[in-house]
């Protein structure tokens, strides 16, 4: 959840903070982003929720933003400056036809409430059943990103390449507004800031051009 001040920038704010984070733990942040479990997520969080970073916004701002990162808005932020670096190192049209990629699925036993040998509450329950709906739409909205990419690897380019909330950022939104239509999950609910969906445009670009070098040096 992100809070902020009318007169401050909270996007620049989280966008500050990744690129921190990966400038200071640069293995430890690939590393969590690629992570396959949440187990192996929780052991570098720690270092991925860089305090100093957080700090380090905040004081520029006279503490008037506080974050606090949830890990899929996390996710997004230390993918963006990872996803700018793979620009440089690949042609964007070949990323339409990188290997499909894999996200963690929610585990249903995750999300179970924990009686300790007594039956569940109903609050018990309908908490689970909450975290439940956000982990699948958070992988849903992951793969809208996908698709995104793939759909319109150039404009998602130039989006990543745009400074936040600047005019070559709005034109590259306008760009992609097709994409975002024809991907956006047809069967599920979701709601989405520009916020967000620059962060999973980066997401993706960063996943999918990773896939691509591999399915390359596999040949």
């Amino acid at each position: 959840m992100i809070h902020h001040t009318p007169l401050n920038n909270s996007r620049q704010v989280t966008a500050e903070f990744g690129e921190c984070v990966v400038k200071k733990h640069r293995l430890q942040s690939i590393a969590w982003l690629e992570a396959k479990t949440k187990e192996e997520r929780a052991k570098l969080q720690a270092q991925v929720f860089d305090g100093d970073c957080l700090e380090k916004e905040t004081q520029v701002r006279n503490s008037g933003i506080g974050l606090e990162l949830p890990g899929e808005i996390a996710k997004f932020a230390i993918a963006e400056p990872l996803a700018r670096e793979a620009i440089e190192t690949i042609n964007p049209a070949t990323l339409t036809k990188a290997p499909p990629l894999t996200y963690m699925a929610p585990d249903p036993a995750a999300f179970a409430p924990d009686s300790k040998g007594h039956p569940p509450t109903a609050k018990q329950i309908a908490d689970a059943e909450k975290a439940r709906e956000e982990a699948t739409l958070d992988v849903a909205f992951e793969a809208f990103g996908e698709c995104v990419v793939r759909s319109n690897p150039i404009s998602a380019t130039q989006l990543l390449a745009s400074p936040v909330s600047s005019n070559a950022e709005i034109s590259a939104f306008g760009s992609l507004m097709p994409s975002f239509s024809e991907c956006w999950p047809k069967n599920q609910q979701l709601t989405a800031t520009k916020g967000m969906l620059r962060g999973t445009v980066a997401l993706a670009f960063y996943r999918l051009t990773k896939a691509a070098q591999t399915q390359q040096q596999s040949k």
